[in-house]
């Protein structure tokens, strides 16, 4: 099922054992375009800290009552490397994060994870009402969607362990060569949400308004929420797929896309609702499968 990611902020979050706080943010890809950790805000006496959750330690999302709820225990998160929403996330963090948790990295094996028992584990072990779901369909260029359900499940968590006599080799990071692989491109959705678009042209083309997340086991976003145009006479939203998207420019806050602005103010506006329904989908797939001669 299709999500609004600013739908997620704000819902309540619930460890093992008992409430601990709030979604205060999505970080995702940008170069595999899927989310892979949620931040949570974490009430501690009169004070509060932000930590990362990845998507593993998420069991499921309750959109009834809109809680969330996580396969770790408070002091589990509260023990969590440290974690600052001020400064970039680096892969030298989420490594550390990683071995903390001890799960597998989603970017490949590394020499800590590259283990027999790492090597054994499956992607996910899927809950037995995720059998129930609707197929997933598939529509041009790969982008998924599915039908409407209550409350979706995430993939549970993945448990791994680093044998005792295994010895750790150290990471270095004494020349750009050696650091350029371990370049995160990990970004925050509240960030993205404030930027401009360019369009193919070069000209404004619109603002950002959202992500749209697939609640799949990849956890997805194979759409942008757009607000095309400029001024205050722009009255709808549309939907923008991924693929179009050629770049972000996080110094600029811009996001260029290989689209003429007029195309993307012809696109299909969103159909009111709280998410994106199939029948809007289709439509949307069909309008962008016919602009080739743009």
């Amino acid at each position: 099922m299709l999500r609004y990611g600013n739908d997620y902020l704000n819902m309540a979050v619930h460890a093992t054992d008992g409430y601990c706080g709030v979604v205060h943010d999505v970080y995702f890809d940008d170069e595999a375009w899927a989310v892979r950790y949620f931040a949570v805000m974490m009430s501690e006496g009169e004070g509060s800290r932000v930590v990362l959750v990845p998507v593993p330690g998420v069991s499921n999302f309750q959109w009834l009552d809109k809680t969330v709820h996580l396969s770790l225990d408070h002091q589990r998160l509260t023990e969590s490397p440290e974690f600052r929403v001020d400064l970039p996330v680096s892969r030298q963090y989420e490594l550390a994060l990683h071995r903390y948790y001890e799960w597998p990295v989603y970017w490949g094996q590394t020499s800590f994870l590259d283990t027999p028992d790492t090597k054994k584990l499956d992607r996910a072990t899927i809950p037995t009402d995720r059998q129930n779901r609707p197929d997933t369909v598939e529509r041009g260029n790969g982008i998924l969607y599915g039908e409407d359900d209550d409350a979706p499940d995430m993939m549970e968590a993945l448990v791994s362990s680093e044998p005792e006599e295994y010895q750790e080799e150290e990471l270095r990071f004494d020349d750009e060569q050696r650091e350029e692989p371990y370049s995160a491109s990990l970004r925050s959705m509240r960030e993205l949400c404030s930027y401009s678009m360019t369009g193919g042209n070069g000209e404004e083309a619109g603002r950002i308004e959202d992500i749209v997340i697939d609640e799949g086991e990849e956890n997805l976003i194979p759409f942008l929420k757009v607000k095309p145009g400029t001024g205050d006479a722009i009255t709808k939203s549309i939907l923008l797929p991924h693929t179009y998207i050629e770049g972000i420019e996080w110094e600029q806050s811009s996001v260029v896309s290989s689209l003429l602005p007029v195309v993307l103010r012809e696109a299909p506006g969103i159909v009111p609702g709280n998410t994106p329904v199939s029948d809007y989908i289709n439509a949307v797939l069909d309008y962008y499968e016919s602009i080739a001669e743009y």
